[in-house]
């Protein structure tokens, strides 16, 4: 089952790529937004089909509301980038809801660093290369010169993300995302620990007296055939 938290920054992380999708950076041949570390690290934080909502559905909604032409090459783009990414990373992690950070949680769920780089480098040509395709495609073959001229910040729009989106996984209270929330005992339920502990160790005192008790009767039984023995001899 969903959780409520989860449900709630998947909205803010899809709203946040809208946002970035829809502002950009004038440069020759286009412009250059900056969605993608956000992008990248909603694919490293949750499975393949929430990055895509994030990634694709994002991008796709940041282009239909103000530059409609390309948005369905910004579905397909960011969309397959956010899959890659988070299945390569290793998608299927769970998801801490608690806030709490690093310390008091268990089991951590960081996906290897080299894991991390390799999705993150997967997730920019795939980008790069549907952007640069998908232009081509939208505006007729004409317009390879453009796309070729825009290519160098493609891959720095691209770039930007597979730095910036390890950062905040690594070094801000977003990692959180990253571990399982440690469950808290309640009064009741540490009570009943201790109880059971404390049963626990009674019983086995018992037992050890037992024992002792069986070995002393035991030796008892056996001292008392040897005499009978010796008795039945003389």
């Amino acid at each position: 089952m969903v959780s409520a938290k989860k449900i709630c920054y998947i909205a803010v992380l899809t709203a946040l790529t809208v946002v970035l999708s829809s502002f950009s950076i004038p440069v020759p041949g286009g412009h250059l937004y900056l969605n993608d570390t956000v992008i990248c690290f909603a694919a490293l934080a949750f499975d393949p089909f929430s990055a895509f909502i994030v990634g694709g559905i994002g991008a796709f909604l940041g282009d239909f509301f103000f530059y409609p032409a390309p948005m369905f090459v910004s579905l397909a783009a960011h969309g397959l980038q956010a899959i890659a990414i988070s299945l390569i990373a290793g998608g299927m992690r769970k998801f801490s809801d608690n806030g709490e950070g690093k310390d008091g949680l268990k089991n951590k769920n960081v996906p290897p660093f080299w894991r991390v780089i390799l999705a993150l480098l997967t997730g920019a040509v795939i980008m790069v290369t549907g952007y640069t395709l998908g232009r081509v495609y939208v505006y007729g073959a004409k317009n390879w010169e453009a796309s070729l001229l825009k290519l160098p910040f493609e891959i720095l729009q691209a770039a930007f993300g597979v730095v910036a989106a390890p950062l905040l996984m690594y070094f801000t209270p977003l990692k959180s995302l990253f571990y399982v929330k440690k469950e808290k005992k309640t009064e009741k339920q540490a009570e009943a620990d201790k109880a059971g502990e404390k049963s626990k160790t009674d019983a086995d005192e018992g037992h050890t007296e037992t024992d002792k008790e069986t070995f002393r009767q035991d030796k008892d039984y056996t001292e008392a055939n040897k005499e009978q023995s010796g008795g039945t001899e003389n």
